[in-house]
Order: C-alpha cells, then structure tokens, then sequence
C-alpha cells in the first residue's frame, strides 16, 4: 500500500521557490500543467492544499465536504504559482466562463484564425475570380499551372473539371454540398 502523506508548508516548501510575489511549484504537473501533489493518498492541487493549510474557509469547507469541490485557479498569470494571494476558487461555470473568454478574444482567437487560414490557403490556395477565366483557358498542365500561381495542383484540376465547390474565393468555399 502506497504511503499517505500528509503534507504542511513545510513538506512543500522543497517544491516551491519565490519568483517576485508568486510562489512557484516545482514539482509535478498534471497533463493541464495543474501543480498536483499526493496528500493523504489521493491527488490534489496544491493551490487547494496550500489554501487548506493557509486556513481558507471555502477549501477548509470543501475539505468537510459542507460545500462542492471548486476549480483552484491563479490571477497572477503563471500556471505553476500557487501563493494563496493569486488563488482564485472557481465553480466550473465561472471556470468554463473564463476559458470561453480567453480562447475566443484577444490574442488567442487571431493566433488560432490566423493558423487557420494559413492552413486553408496552403491546401486550397485562392485565386481570384478574374483570373479564373485564364486558369481554364491555359494550355500548360496543372502542376505547371499550379506552380506559376502559387495554388495546389488540385485546386487547378478541381477548376477545370468546373468542381468550384471546394475554391477557395468565397465565404462558404470548401464546405461542399451538405446531405
């Protein structure tokens, strides 16, 4: 049986080092990079047991049982702080909340918009509606064609058999005809 450990500030303090105001955890990180730690055999965040040791009373009523187990989230901006200054409790609303704003604004949002359209340009290419005329018109061969517009030779090929479905020049292009 594995051994249960039950952890104080000072048990932690090896795993923790001072960065400025934040208190940052060494030790082991779960897959969400969540500082974790084994106490009393089972694992916890360790801003939940760093809250529970600083005598909070929502993590000392979570840790009764009197109320529903919250999400331990930081203020501070760096994921591996676990000072009971920068601890937030969260319900999973508030927390879904918060993650909805921060991947769907700002930065994050034009970093994934921006992939995305590299991506899509990359594979289908766009080539404008006036130039479609001399695309189809063109003798050179697709690959040739495809190369001296900057496209795939698919798209080329897709073009001249008349499929425009999957071109990339407008809003809805490469969605295709849906069942």
């Amino acid at each position: 049986m594995k051994k249960q450990i039950q952890h104080t500030m000072a048990t932690l303090a090896p795993r923790l080092r001072e960065d400025a105001d934040c208190l940052i955890w060494t030790g082991y990180t779960n897959t969400q990079g969540i500082p974790n730690v084994s106490h009393n055999g089972r694992m916890c965040s360790v801003r939940r047991l760093v809250a529970l040791l600083a005598g909070d009373p929502m993590a000392l009523a979570e840790e009764a049982g009197r109320a529903p187990m919250g999400l331990w989230g930081h203020i501070c901006g760096n994921p591996r702080c676990v000072a009971h200054a920068h601890a937030q409790r969260l319900s999973l609303k508030q927390h879904m909340h918060g993650m909805s704003k921060i991947v769907n604004t700002g930065s994050a949002k034009a970093i994934l918009v921006a992939k995305m359209t590299a991506t899509k340009r990359a594979r289908y290419g766009k080539i404008a509606a006036a130039d479609l005329p001399a695309v189809l018109s063109a003798a050179t061969t697709c690959a040739d064609e495809a190369a001296l517009r900057g496209v795939s030779i698919t798209l080329i090929r897709r073009l001249r058999n008349r499929d425009t479905s999957h071109h990339a020049g407008g809003v809805f292009s490469g969605l295709g005809a849906r069942a």
